[in-house]
């Protein structure tokens, strides 16, 4: 382990670590060629410092389908300002690119919820159902989260038709005992 420096803000911060935790500064950022003026700087920066000039930045924001079970499947509309801008399934996954920090929608008939995301921030968002209310929610997940989620409700499943088959069972024996 090693100290090494921000070129940002001039703190000193271990190597092991992806980025300054004064700043937040990536040493690993490509940098950026101003197209008006022509001067270099780090890509994690919105705006050339020489001229002011606004970089455009986009971010990619993987959206996972809901995987609660219904009689019917709709489709969640995702919307940013008004606008959809595209669909997501039970299961499946969209991914929507955003160019500005902003706030995502997602509606299923009476349903709605939101969720907001920021340029620069890699997000996935997990859409589910709460099955008492039926209400929509969007919550930040990971790639590994959403896989473990998938096998943990296997796994319940499992476990539950293992106990309604053990209920039927007794149910269909409790006549006999009598």
């Amino acid at each position: 382990m090693a100290l090494i420096t921000c070129s940002e803000c001039g703190k000193q911060f271990s190597d092991t670590v992806a980025q300054c935790p004064h700043c937040g500064h990536d040493p690993n950022a490509k940098p950026v060629i101003c197209p008006e003026c022509g001067h270099q700087y780090s890509s994690e920066i919105a705006t050339c410092p020489k001229c002011g000039y606004k970089t455009p930045r986009t971010t990619k924001i993987t959206i996972h389908g809901y995987k609660e079970p219904f009689a019917m499947n709709p489709p969640v509309k995702i919307s940013i300002e008004g606008r959809q801008v595209g669909t997501v399934e039970k299961g499946g996954t969209t991914i929507v690119e955003i160019d500005h920090d902003c706030i995502i929608n997602f509606s299923c008939s009476v349903r709605t919820t939101s969720h907001a995301v920021k340029v620069g921030q890699k997000e996935q968002i997990m859409l589910s159902f709460n099955r008492t209310t039926g209400a929509l929610s969007a919550t930040t997940t990971t790639e590994e989260t959403y896989a473990q989620d998938s096998i943990n409700k296997k796994e319940k499943d499992k476990k539950r038709i293992f106990w309604i088959i053990i209920i039927i069972i007794l149910l269909l024996l409790l006549p006999l005992a009598c």
